[in-house]
This record gives structure tokens, C-alpha cells and sequence, in this order.
């Protein structure tokens, strides 16, 4: 591995012997095994490799992966939700409930990760139950917003657009 324009230290900060070495090109030899060891990091695997994978490690990685894009839509949709305030309410009313909602949301695919790596979650069922569970709040917040009567009006077509004149 080589290294260009950059510093090397040596030594413990505060110490007699503790040196700062600049240099222009440095190489550094690594084994072969720390090489393999690196590229075993499950984070830096292909996202090919895990598809096919039947270790529960390998999967929850995946369905981490997955997860990211599928949290950002409905994290946005909540974000959309959230952001309908009163005007007594002020700007940040809802900002703590946000919050809070994201940190449990978050926090919860991590352990569903971590039961899909121990195996307590199927691996089928993964982090899918997780979303499951928010969409579930998403939709009963969409019909407590909207409110029901419209919306069962507009699932059977009986609602009348205004006419603009």
C-alpha cells in the first residue's frame, strides 16, 4: 500500500520520545492475511455476494441495505404528516414527536438486525415487520388527517372535484 503526502507518528503525544515524520511517498507492505482479513468486513462485501447468501449474518446485512431506501420513503411520508401544524401550534410543535418516532424507528431496525443475526426473527420475516409497523402508523395518521369518510369516498370514486370557473 502506498501513501502520498502525508505524516507519520511514532510514540505516545506528550512524550520524550513522541516524533512527527512528514513524507511525500510512503509504501507499507501488508500480508496477505491482513489483505484477506479486510475484505472479509461485512459492511464492505458486495451487495452480489449477500443476494445468494444463506448465513444469517450475510442476510440481515442485505436486508439492511434494503431497508435504507425503504426507511427514507417512509420517514419522508411521516416527515409530509408531521409538518401539518395549527397555527397556535407554532412551526416546531411537532419537531419532538419527529424526533422521537425517528429514533424508535431507527433504533428498532437495528435491533431486528441484530435478532436476524442471532437468529430470533426468521430471516424471511427480517426487518420487514418494522416497516410494517410504521406504515401502519402512517396510514392511520393519512385517515385521522384526512379524514375516513373522505377517503372511503374516494376509494369507491364518489368524490366531485371543484369546478374552477
Amino acid at each position: 500500500m502506498a501513501l502520498v503526502d502525508g505524516y507519520r507518528y511514532e510514540g505516545q503525544p506528550g512524550e520524550v520520545d513522541f516524533r512527527i515524520y512528514r513524507f511525500d511517498k510512503h509504501a507499507v507492505r501488508l500480508d496477505e492475511g491482513e489483505v484477506k482479513k479486510m475484505a472479509r468486513r461485512l459492511w464492505a462485501l458486495p451487495t452480489e455476494r449477500l443476494w445468494g447468501s444463506t448465513r444469517l449474518n450475510e442476510i440481515a446485512e442485505l436486508q439492511w441495505r434494503l431497508a435504507m431506501p425503504v426507511a427514507t420513503l417512509l420517514l419522508a411520508w411521516l416527515g409530509a404528516l408531521l409538518s401539518r401544524t395549527s397555527p397556535r401550534q407554532g412551526r416546531f410543535g411537532k419537531l419532538f414527536v419527529a424526533i422521537l418516532l425517528f429514533i424508535i424507528y431507527y433504533n428498532t431496525l437495528g435491533v431486528a438486525k441484530n435478532w436476524i443475526v442471532r437468529g430470533v426473527v426468521p430471516p424471511e420475516l427480517g426487518l420487514w415487520w418494522v416497516h410494517a409497523v410504521l406504515l401502519a402508523l402512517l396510514g392511520w395518521l393519512t385517515v385521522r388527517q384526512i379524514g375516513a369518510r373522505w377517503l372511503l369516498d374516494r376509494l369507491r370514486g364518489r368524490v366531485r372535484l371543484a369546478r374552477v370557473n
